[in-house]
């Protein structure tokens, strides 16, 4: 065989490798990021989040503006329908995850342990990611930090679904 001929061959060999590669790669990725939103828009930048009327929690010892948020509020599974309807009530703080140990036990393997943690300060009602792997969204924008619960804000934890009832 000539040279040429096998110098073509190691370099086909070479990009039929690269591409199994970056198949697996891709295949990984998409089984870490978890189940795909059932949202009727799209993730985007931090600029979407404000359209949202999402914002960021008052610093503790600020004065409760009228209009911040409601006095009592409730968490109601919206999906799966199986536990659709089941409500719970939100005082301080309601901790989401697998653990026995959670407020809200989910069974779901895309859930952390300890996942997410819904809680109220100066009479609103706040959503905030405890270090999840699969993250967690509020209105279908991905939690970064505390943010502020909107009454019929949806809150979704793997393919469980939350919405804050007023």
């Amino acid at each position: 065989m000539p040279e040429q001929l096998l110098e073509v061959l190691k370099l086909a060999l070479l990009a039929l490798l690269y591409l199994f590669f970056v198949r697996v790669t891709r295949v990984v990725w998409v089984e870490v990021a978890g189940p795909r939103l059932h949202w009727p828009f799209r993730r985007g930048p931090a600029g979407e989040a404000a359209m949202l009327g999402i914002a960021e929690p008052p610093r503790r010892g600020a004065t409760r503006p009228a209009d911040v948020g409601p006095l009592t509020a409730a968490m109601v599974v919206v999906a799966p329908v199986a536990l659709a309807g089941r409500r719970y009530q939100v005082n301080d703080e309601l901790t989401l995850g697998r653990a026995s140990g959670c407020h809200i036990a989910i069974e779901d393997t895309y859930v952390s342990s300890v996942h997410a943690r819904v809680f109220r300060r100066d009479g609103a009602v706040f959503v905030e990611d405890l270090g999840s792997t699969n993250g967690t969204f509020l209105n279908g924008v991905r939690v970064s930090g505390p943010l502020l619960v909107p009454s019929g804000g949806q809150v979704q934890v793997g393919s469980t679904v939350l919405e804050l009832v007023t």
